[in-house]
């Protein structure tokens, strides 16, 4: 039987069997919550972070990244993201009580990662703003951001 686009399925003999741990296996996978979430930005908010450094992008292209025209009205729609060089730091931070953590990937001015030793896995301290861009809603643009301990 075909299920899909180059997806076939086929029976052996007369017996079609299902794993009997397979169903329940399945909805245990379901019912158990992805332990990151990654938390989007809203309107005119700001968050604090206290986490870990889970990657960096010291130098990225916004233009090219959001596909966004590098001219006035490209420059005026990315905001203060077009307004200098900018980076891409993604941080993860446990949600106090249980074993989810939130993930908060945001653009970063390039001069607060000029420090050599900054690094994954580092336990950082970051400050975020939700920017609006238009066409591509809120992300999150990094304010303050240090290397804690």
């Amino acid at each position: 039987m075909e299920i899909g686009p180059r997806i076939t399925v086929t029976r052996p003999g007369e017996r079609f069997e299902v794993d009997r741990e397979f169903v329940p296996r399945a909805r245990r996978g379901l019912e158990t919550p992805d332990p990151i979430v990654a938390r989007e930005p809203k309107r005119k908010e700001t968050v604090r972070v206290l986490g870990v450094l889970r990657e960096l992008s010291r130098q990225v292209d916004p233009y090219k990244k959001l596909r966004i025209p590098t001219t006035a009205v490209g420059r005026g729609f990315l905001g203060e993201i077009g307004k200098t060089a900018v980076g891409r730091i993604t941080v993860h931070s446990p949600i106090h009580g249980t074993p989810r953590w939130e993930s908060f990937t945001a653009w970063i001015p390039s001069e607060l990662l000029r420090e050599p030793r900054i690094g994954r896995n580092f336990t950082v301290y970051a400050e975020l703003e939700a920017l609006s861009i238009p066409g591509h809603g809120y992300v999150w643009y990094c304010r303050r951001f240090e290397v804690v301990g």
